[in-house]
Formats: structure tokens, C-alpha cells, sequence
């Protein structure tokens, strides 16, 4: 493995090199920060919770959104706090198994063999199906925690709101090219709109928080706001209890979009090896 300089918690806002130290005094592990082109397709910054390393935390963000920096780190290190938090049964990730997978790829065969029939090829129709169903079940267990975390950096960290601010901005623009006609002919029906209505409830929560409308606004006609509303409401209704209370948010949430069988939680400490050196650095 390849040695990294540590990075310089003192380059970032004296309120987010605050929150690492806490965090650092808390846990007993220092917070590690690494630029890392890997996670581009998968997210904007992730905290590595799966990181064989037990001595660290790390996060990864992508060198591209530098300028996001400060969000990003505090964005993860709220994701720290709350795993940190958490009892040990409820430190879980869910995971997508092979019988899982099967089920979820049955339900889907109607829009698959539709897509097929639109002229995507079988190779890449397969290739697309395992990002699909990843991308679901990762943006189904995040998104409550991110909206929590979100308002939490906004009442907590008010030297950062403005990066903040910037930051949801270009994140929610990113989410907004899924409305393009192009991506909404070109993804199974029922993969399109649970993400789009995690997006605008996201986006609204956001909305609401900051005092942006226009986050929401490209989001608002179309055919899934009221699944969004709805699936916001439904988190309202649900205590602030950490990471448990983000994991009830997330059983709800799977319930309404039909995808509850599509994945399994499994707690950190019991994952395959491979399981969780997918994120080791290299």
C-alpha cells in the first residue's frame, strides 16, 4: 500500500477542523481526508465506514469538488458522529446478496425487457442493472441521514453555510439532469422515480432549511413531487434517534417505493472481507 501524507486539518474552517478534533477525542482515531478519483461515479465524498483500517476514519471526496471541501469533510463527519453514536447492532450497512439481487432483477424484468427492446445491448443492459440497483439501495439508506446531517451542519456549523449553500446547490443540479427525457426513457420506471423522489425530498428539505426555493424548483410538475412530499412527511414523523432513527427512516421509505426485498442489513463488524476492503485505499 502506498504511504499518504496526512492531510492538514488546519486548511479547512475553524469550525470543521473543531468538529474533527472532537471527533478525534471522542472516538480515539484520527479523521484521515483523501482526494480519491475512484468515488466520482458514486458519490461526491463518502466516509469509508467499511474501511478495514479500525485505527482511522476515512474519508474520500472527489479532487474535482475541492472547492466544496468544507462541506464535503463536515457532510462525513456528521456520518461519523452518528455511526460513532449508534449501538453496536445498529452499526449496520445494507447489502445487496445474490438471492436479493435475483428478486429485485425479477421485479424488474418487465422494464428490462422493455430497455431491450429500445435497442440497449444485453452486456451493457446488465451493467447498468447492477449500478441501478446500487445506486438504489445506497440512495435509500444515505438520504435520511444526509437530510438530518444537512440541517444539523446548518444550525450547528453557521460559518460554513454559505459553502454549504454552494455546495447542495451543485449537488442538487447534478440530481436534476435525472429529469432529462433521455434518462427518464432509458431507466426501469420504478428505479427512476424512487430516486427522483429521494432527490426532491432532499431537495426540499434543503429548500426549506435554507431559505432556497429554487432547489426545489426543477423538481416541482413533475410526476413524482407528491411521492417526494410524501416521503419527506414520512421522515418527519420519525424521531431524530441517530442512526437508528435513520435506519427506521430508510425501512419506511424502502416499504412506500416497493423495494423493501431488494437488500439486507448487515452489521459492519460481521461483513466478508471483500466486503469491507472495497474502500481501502490503494
Amino acid at each position: 500500500m502506498k504511504e499518504h501524507e496526512p492531510f492538514d486539518h488546519e486548511g479547512l474552517h475553524t469550525e470543521v477542523g473543531a468538529l474533527l478534533r472532537q471527533i478525534e477525542e471522542e472516538t480515539g482515531r484520527p479523521v484521515e481526508i483523501r482526494p480519491d478519483n475512484r468515488i466520482r461515479d458514486r458519490a461526491r465524498a463518502v466516509y469509508a465506514a467499511t474501511d478495514p483500517d479500525r485505527s482511522r476514519h476515512l474519508i474520500l471526496y472527489d479532487p474535482n469538488l475541492e472547492t466544496h471541501l468544507n462541506h464535503l469533510v463536515a457532510h462525513e463527519g456528521g456520518h461519523i458522529r452518528r455511526l460513532a453514536a449508534a449501538d453496536p447492532a445498529e452499526k449496520t450497512v445494507a447489502t445487496l446478496t445474490i438471492t436479493r439481487r435475483a428478486r429485485a432483477i425479477r421485479r424488474l424484468l418487465p422494464e428490462l425487457h422493455a430497455l431491450a427492446e429500445q435497442g440497449i445491448p444485453p452486456e451493457a443492459l446488465k451493467e447498468l442493472t447492477s449500478i441501478w440497483l446500487s445506486g438504489t439501495i445506497s440512495q435509500l439508506t444515505d438520504t435520511p441521514s444526509d437530510i438530518r446531517i444537512e440541517r444539523w451542519i446548518h444550525d450547528e456549523l453557521p460559518g460554513i453555510c454559505k459553502e454549504q449553500e454552494a455546495s447542495l446547490e451543485d449537488q442538487l443540479l447534478t440530481a436534476a439532469l435525472g429529469l432529462r427525457p433521455v434518462v427518464v426513457a432509458f431507466t426501469p420506471r420504478s428505479v427512476w422515480q424512487a430516486s427522483t423522489a429521494m432527490n426532491y425530498a432532499l431537495a426540499k428539505s434543503c429548500a426549506e432549511t435554507m431559505g432556497r426555493p429554487d432547489f426545489v424548483r426543477p423538481f416541482r410538475g413533475t410526476s413524482v413531487a407528491k411521492l417526494g412530499n410524501e416521503l419527506l412527511e414520512l421522515m418527519d414523523r420519525c424521531p431524530e434517534r441517530g442512526l437508528a432513527g435513520d435506519r427506521s427512516v430508510s425501512e419506511t421509505w424502502a416499504a412506500r417505493l416497493g423495494v423493501r426485498d431488494w437488500f439486507d442489513w448487515r452489521q459492519i463488524d460481521q461483513l466478508p472481507e471483500n466486503f469491507q476492503r472495497m474502500w481501502e485505499a490503494s
